[in-house]
């Protein structure tokens, strides 16, 4: 069984050093692929999965009265 292993390996190192571009192709774009998902998993985890829950005691809400209108139109919360 590891002798049928061992042929196998080396006929697959074998395979892709005759077909050198192709293999580098195969390799980049499989690499970059795992790359971007990687990437795009890590993005969806922080921002999806796991929210920011902001500190209650320390949000900050910064408007501004206007006072013909009695209202405060422009708001904006730290």
């Amino acid at each position: 069984m590891l002798e049928s292993l061992l042929y196998d390996v080396r006929f697959a190192t074998r395979s892709l050093r005759r077909g050198g571009f192709i293999t580098a192709i195969a390799v980049l774009t499989l690499g970059l692929g795992i790359g971007v998902v990687t990437a795009l998993f890590a993005i969806v985890d922080a921002v999806l999965l796991h929210p920011i829950v902001p500190d209650h005691d320390r949000v900050v809400r910064i408007s501004k009265l206007d006072r013909q209108r009695g209202d405060f139109p422009y708001s904006l919360s730290l």
